[in-house]
C-alpha cells in the first residue's frame, strides 16, 4: 500500500539528525526542523500518543505538518505559508489503532484548501490512506516509516 501523508512529499530523513541542507535547486524540499530536542533533557515518551511536527520549505514556501495521535485516531494538519500573506491550512483525521511498533490507519481522508497569490491558485492539502505506519521513538522524537521501512519521516514533539 502507498504511504501517503500529504502533498505526496515524504522525506527520507536520518532519524533525529539536524538537517542543515541548503539546496541550490529551489524545487527540492528542504527540512528545517530543529532535531536538537530529540536528545535534550525532559520526558522521553514510551509510545507515539501525542502531537508531533515537522517544518519544511520549498520554492520559498513554508510548511508545517502536525501529526496528532490518540489511542483510536490519527490526525494530520498541514499549514501552508505561500508568502505575501497567502496562507492556508488543511486537516484530516481517521480512525486508527496503535499496535506494537505500528499505527494502523483504518480509512482514508483528504482535504484541500486553496488560496490565490499573484493570480495563481495554490493548494494546501492533507491526505491519509489506509495502511500500517511503522514507528519508533528516538529520544523525545518520533520516526514514522512506511511498511517496508524504506521511507522515513522524523518528527519533533509539539511543545
Amino acid at each position: 500500500m502507498k504511504f501517503i501523508l500529504s502533498l505526496a512529499l515524504l522525506l527520507t530523513l536520518a532519524a533525529c539528525e539536524v538537517q542543515e541542507t541548503k539546496d541550490e535547486n529551489k524545487n527540492n524540499v528542504v527540512n528545517e526542523t530543529d532535531y536538537t530536542v530529540c536528545h535534550s533533557s525532559g520526558n522521553y515518551p514510551s509510545n507515539p500518543i501525542g502531537s508531533w511536527q515537522i517544518f519544511q520549505t520549498q520554492n520559498g514556501f513554508h510548511f508545517r505538518k502536525i501529526y496528532r495521535i490518540t489511542n483510536d485516531s490519527f490526525f494530520l494538519t498541514h499549514q501552508c505559508d505561500f508568502g505575501n500573506g497567502a496562507k492556508a491550512s488543511a486537516s484530516v483525521g481517521v480512525q486508527s489503532s496503535v499496535v506494537y511498533n505500528g499505527i494502523s490507519l483504518l480509512s482514508s481522508a483528504k482535504n484541500a484548501q486553496s488560496v490565490t497569490r499573484d493570480g495563481y491558485e495554490l493548494k494546501c492539502q492533507a491526505e491519509l490512506s489506509p495502511g500500517v505506519i511503522k514507528y519508533r521513538l528516538e529520544g523525545r522524537c518520533l520516526v514514522l516509516s512506511d511498511e517496508a521501512g524504506s521511507e522515513e519521516l522524523a518528527l519533533v514533539p509539539v511543545e
